[in-house]
């Protein structure tokens, strides 16, 4: 939390490069897609290709990303 607080990790844009695949589990759901993201983490450049695995689980309030994982794919 303090690495946002103090502007190290930002974003500057995340780009939707392929179809997103969706697959409902009753109350919870994972995504997974790949993005392109232009930014920085914890103040070094974090620019690039990712696979990106999205965990929802709905509650109550509707649904709600409990995790998030983006892995580096290696440019070609």
């Amino acid at each position: 939390m303090a690495n946002l607080k103090s502007r190290a990790t930002s974003l500057d844009s995340i780009n939707l490069d392929e179809d997103i695949k969706v697959r409902v589990y009753e109350n919870a759901a994972v995504t997974t897609s790949r993005v392109t993201i232009k930014g920085q983490y914890s103040g070094k450049k974090a620019s690039g290709r990712y696979s990106s695995i999205l965990v929802w689980v709905k509650g109550a309030a509707g649904w709600q990303l409990v995790a998030n994982q983006l892995t580096p794919i290696a440019a070609e």
